[in-house]
């Protein structure tokens, strides 16, 4: 139905394609259901769907365009990004996203290889944590800005974000996961301070070969 593969005991979406229309009645959205269909470019989620599970948009690097239905009691859509109404969590977004104010939190994966995600992109000053791989292969980024408030960051959350010359990282992160910056190189600067730097996991800098700059 709508070009998708439902699973008919419970409604769950196993896999979808560029010409998708998720029908009403699919509750859950699989695991990598749409991953790396370069061909998506909207997407309307519709009342019924109550979970979207990981990387259920991964590399959709054409995807511009993200609606959720005004009747979904679990999710809505703002500034081109699906967000949890409970708790102002980011999904998932895409290259014209632009993460609203509010959001407190940006997931796993969220725009892990948005590869058409490009230029400038400023994190909100409410969001406190970005997760494992949230921003993994965004390369095509130019500049992020990353607000005071956050304290964690998640294992790849930079990964192969060959476009960045530089990132600052604010003084009150106290934890940073494994492999943060892999795939950085030597034309790359990370900016830190040392304040927290004991509590932040030994191998942050796995596969960085950026120069390391402290404040």
């Amino acid at each position: 139905e709508g070009n998708c593969v439902i699973r008919k005991s419970d409604n769950l979406l196993r896999f979808g394609c560029k010409s998708s229309i998720i029908p009403n009645g699919v509750t859950t959205i699989g695991a990598y259901a749409f991953y790396g269909c370069s061909g998506l470019t909207s997407i309307t989620i519709p009342n019924s769907v109550t979970t979207i599970r990981e990387y259920a948009f991964g590399n959709c690097s054409g995807l511009t365009s993200i609606t959720v239905s005004t009747g979904n009691s679990i999710y809505k859509s703002e500034g081109n990004c699906v967000i949890r109404k409970s708790d102002n969590l980011l999904i998932f977004g895409c290259k014209s996203s632009i993460i609203p104010n509010g959001v407190t939190s940006i997931v796993d994966f969220a725009f892990s290889g948005c590869s058409g995600l490009t230029g400038a992109l400023t994190i909100p000053s409410g969001v406190t944590t970005i997760g494992d791989v949230a921003f993994g292969g965004c390369s095509s980024l130019t500049s992020i800005t990353i607000p005071s408030g956050v304290t964690s960051i998640g294992d790849s959350a930079f990964e192969d974000c060959g476009g960045l010359t530089s990132i600052t990282l604010p003084d009150g992160v106290t934890s940073i996961g494994e492999a943060a910056f892999d795939g950085w190189t030597t034309n790359q600067k990370i900016y830190v301070r040392k304040k927290y730097q004991k509590r932040w996991n030994k191998n942050w800098n796995r596969g960085c070969n950026a120069e390391i700059i402290y404040r």
